[in-house]
């Protein structure tokens, strides 16, 4: 309780305090230099700290048998496997999240389009909009045959 009324006197007073060399000591003590430290480490150091420490909270057996340096060291791998397969999920499911927004949108868009195309319009603006009768198609008598047999039998007519 004595920690508590403390630490939130400090912080009162570190805010509303005038601007003394003991704010400025407290100011960089207790909030510049460790936001300088959090800052300068990699994200798989803050997962080795996590890995590390519950490896030797619980797992006394497992220290006993292989010693602490061999724990640090699988610790400090593991971590490094953790931070591995932590980007590969983010990434994945960011491109997940991309491909499904894509389709959203494109289903906004084509729901769009049907909304315009089947609309109640006037008859003025179905006149306007009215398609041309589709021309005939040519006469193609030939076979439609397969094609890369027609080549072969022509090269090899072409050779002899």
């Amino acid at each position: 309780m004595i920690a508590l009324v403390c630490s939130i006197a400090l912080m009162a007073f570190m805010r509303f305090g005038p601007d003394i060399p003991f704010n400025r000591l407290l100011n960089y003590h207790l909030a510049e230099k460790p936001i300088s430290y959090f800052i300068g480490r990699e994200r798989h150091q803050y997962i080795f700290l996590l890995v590390a420490s519950a490896m030797f909270l619980l797992g006394g057996e497992i220290i006993i048998m292989f010693g602490p340096e061999l724990i640090l060291a699988y610790a400090a791998d593991l971590a490094l496997y953790l931070d591995i397969v932590v980007v590969g999920a983010l990434a994945n499911s960011l491109t997940t999240a991309r491909h499904a927004f894509d389709r959203w949108r494109n289903r906004s868009a084509l729901v769009r389009v049907m909304r315009y195309i089947f609309s109640p319009r006037s008859a003025r603006s179905a006149r306007a909009h009215r398609t041309l009768p589709k021309a005939p198609s040519a006469n193609d008598d030939e076979g439609d045959g397969d094609w890369t047999y027609d080549m072969m039998t022509r090269s090899i007519a072409l050779v002899a």
